[in-house]
């Protein structure tokens, strides 16, 4: 559907796909589809049965396919303070959630007696293949796990000072790297206790090569009682594979250190990521950029192959005009920014996965907080935008194109029941979670969904 560019006329090559007036029609598989492309009318949402596990529904709204990946009353274990049950996370956006080859997914839950850090087969019929066993990880532990860029088997977690590294058909388990040697504690004493971390939103290079750690230390004798002490950079290949170091590193005693919220690797791995406040340090520490936007974002390249923070922030148009929320892009080498689009929301996550259909980024909402309900066209939706460099100064009416792609079905009590849409790095696939109305501390049950992209969304709307 276009509403606010008129490009019809211009790109005749995909006008039997891009709906010209508000329709429903459903898709067959991941076939075309008419797109709803531009729209920014708000439609109420259609109620639509909670579909059974392994089944499909089609968005009576943007006629995208959505599968049921879990049932989790029944897969996830009951916790035991409160004796809930029935939550299972596709984890958070910045991170994939599906292994090298697509065959395995890393589910995250709230569990009692369990590690809550579970493998699911990805296809049908989407079963839980077994837990990341306990003895390993602890119950419920922060362990910031991540897939192997091309191993399809192997996981790398973070656990008691120690990256790990874990093969989920062998339960083999190898330490790779003790931080807590680099950092140890004062002589004859227990403190301060350090360990790494990327404080669950960072990741490693594309290539799982290198990754940027925030060094972070307890003492009960301090105030406060947990501080940070370093940022490093390890090479996990440095001397070969899997026998690496620490290369470079940060402390705060340095001029250009700033706290961040979490620390990454850019996809590239020639630069560190840190947040909330976004900044970039090259690889090495000795310089940094600070990029002018805060709050949730991700790192992923653009439609002309640049690395870039993809963030939302309030648009002024000519420093006078307020625009509301925009998605934005900053070019991490230069700091150029560019305006690419509304968001009609300032409650949001956003993902850049998709390496092999890059340039675009996914963002999911979870306003309005329940029991409000939705008014604006974003809410409660998952959508994308093309990280496509704008000539002049966009507006309402002149912008990068926003692809409406689904409604989330999710009220928003609290964290736990934000959708944390993310695509996978073939751009085929985004998952994301919902409590089907029913918060999650009023005991709804959260599920992981997948929206079946169609095959060609990607030749299709990169005519714009």
């Amino acid at each position: 559907m276009i509403k606010k560019l008129a490009v019809l006329s211009v790109y005749t090559v995909i006008s039997t796909v891009i709906m010209t007036s508000h329709q429903a029609i459903a898709a067959t598989g991941t076939a075309k589809i008419n797109y709803v492309v531009n729209d920014t009318n708000f439609y109420p949402i259609p109620s639509v049965p909670q579909p059974a596990k392994g089944q499909s529904y089609v968005d009576p709204l943007f006629n995208t396919q959505i599968t049921r990946i879990t049932d989790s009353i029944t897969e996830v274990p009951r916790i035991a303070s409160t004796g809930k049950s029935g939550y299972a996370q596709p984890g958070y956006p910045k991170h994939d959630i599906e292994n090298a080859d697509g065959t395995k997914l890393l589910v995250q839950s709230y569990a009692s007696g369990s590690s809550a850090w579970h493998i699911y087969n990805a296809t049908p019929p989407y079963n839980k293949i077994k837990e990341i066993p306990i003895k390993y990880v602890g119950w419920g532990s922060p362990i910031d796990a991540r897939w192997d860029a091309k191993d399809p088997n192997v996981l790398y977690y973070q656990w008691k000072k120690t990256m790990w590294k874990y093969n989920v058909v062998t339960d083999e388990n190898i330490a790779l790297h003790d931080f807590g040697k680099d950092f140890p504690a004062v002589a004859g004493t227990n403190y301060p206790s350090c360990s790494q971390t990327m404080q669950e939103e960072g990741k490693p290079s594309d290539d799982s090569r290198y990754w940027a750690f925030n060094i972070r230390c307890y003492d009960p004798s301090k105030n406060p009682t947990w501080f940070d002490v370093a940022k490093v950079v390890y090479d996990k290949d440095f001397y070969e594979k899997d026998k690496g170091k620490i290369i470079s590193s940060i402390t705060p005693d340095n001029p250009i250190w700033q706290d961040a919220g979490f620390v990454s690797m850019s996809p590239s791995g020639k630069y560190v990521w840190t947040g909330d406040v976004h900044r970039i340090y090259d690889r090495n520490f000795t310089t940094r950029r600070d990029l002018g936007c805060a709050n949730h974002a991700d790192i992923t390249y653009d439609s002309g192959g640049k690395e870039v923070v993809v963030c939302g922030q309030r648009y002024y148009k000519g420093g006078y005009t307020d625009l509301g929320t925009w998605l934005k892009m900053v070019d991490i080498e230069t700091g150029e920014s560019n305006w690419l689009a509304p968001m009609g929301s300032g409650g949001y996550h956003i993902s850049g996965l998709s390496r092999q259909k890059p340039g675009w980024a996914v963002v999911s909402t979870y306003t309005p907080n329940f029991p409000s309900a939705p008014t604006k066209w974003a809410d409660q939706s998952i959508y994308m935008v093309r990280l496509k460099r704008m000539a002049n100064t966009p507006d309402n009416l002149n912008h990068a194109p926003v692809w409406r792609v689904a409604n989330t079905r999710s009220e928003r009590k609290s964290y736990s029941d934000d959708p944390f849409a993310k695509i996978n790095k073939r751009g085929t696939k985004i998952f994301f979670g919902s409590n089907w109305g029913t918060p999650y501390s009023s005991g709804g049950k959260y599920d992981l969904y997948q929206i079946n992209l169609p095959d060609s969304w990607y030749v299709d709307l990169n005519a714009y």
